[in-house]
Formats: C-alpha cells, structure tokens, sequence
C-alpha cells in the first residue's frame, strides 16, 4: 500500500504541478490582461483628457460663435435701423422735391401764362402805339389844314382889314 500512496502521491504531486503550471499560466494571463487592461485603460484616460480638452475649446468656440453671432445680430438691427432712418429721410427728401417740383411747374406755368399776357399787351401796345402814330398823322395833317386856314384866314382878314382901310 505504500507503493499505491506513493503513486497516489505522485500522481497528486503530477496533478499538483500540472495544476500549478496551470494556475501559473492563468496568472500569467491574468497578468498579461491585467496589463493590457491597464494599457487601455490608460489609452482610455488620455483619449478621456482629449475628449474634455476638445470638448471645452468646442464650449470656447461655442461661446465665440454665439457672442459673434450676437454682435452680428446686433450690427445687422442697427444697420437695418440705420437703413429704416435713411430710407425715411429719402422719402422725405423725394416728398420735397416732389413737392417742389410741383411749385417749380406752377411757377413755370404762371410765368408762361405771365409770358403769354406780356406778349399780348405788347401786340396790343404796338397797336396801340400804331393808332397813335396814325392819329397823330391824322392830327398833324388837321393841324397844318387848321394852320393853312388859319393863315389863309388870317391873310383873308388883312386883306380885308386893308379893304376896310382903304374904304374908310
């Protein structure tokens, strides 16, 4: 029976050692686990660090972004504030060169109208002044009868006077 534990025991010692081996090498794996895991793990915590870092220069440029967005919201009101003034002014100016226009061209049309009475008072002046002209004709050639008779009668009284004279 010794011989019977010996062999038990050596094949407990066989067993035993395949088994230690074997625990050997799933420690060894474990291990070599252990240490990838730890390597993705640490890959993991930078890639982790990156994705933070990334994430806030992303929430940076965000706040950026909307803050320009904003001032370009802002200048884009005021430049529409600036064109709502502008295109009132110019309406406004545009109503008062209309309304201008409009003086100018009642203007234009009185003074035609004043253009058309001045040359019909001239044509009439001429006229006038040509019936003057006519009438004073007529005149002189009356005067210079009337002073003809005036001599022929003036010449008759001498000529009588002288008679009369002569007979007293």
């Amino acid at each position: 029976m010794s011989e019977k534990k010996i062999t038990d025991a050596q094949s407990l010692e066989a067993s035993l050692e395949e088994k230690r081996l074997e625990i050997e090498g799933k420690l060894h794996a474990a291990d070599a686990k252990l240490a990838e895991a730890n390597r993705k793990k640490s890959q993991a915590d930078r890639d982790l660090e990156e994705v933070e870092a990334r994430q806030r220069r992303l929430e940076k440029e965000k706040l950026y972004f909307e803050n320009e967005r904003k001032a370009g919201e802002d200048r884009i009101k005021r430049q529409e504030d600036s064109l709502r003034d502008w295109d009132k002014k110019l309406k406004e100016s545009q109503n008062r060169i209309l309304d201008l226009q409009r003086s100018l061209n009642d203007r234009e049309e009185r003074a035609n109208e004043n253009d058309k009475l001045f040359k019909i008072k001239q044509e009439e002046l001429e006229e006038a002044k040509k019936a003057l002209e006519h009438t004073k004709a007529t005149l002189k050639i009356k005067e210079d009868d009337i002073n003809k008779r005036l001599a022929e009668l003036h010449l008759q009284e001498k000529e009588a006077e002288s008679k009369n004279r002569k007979l007293e």
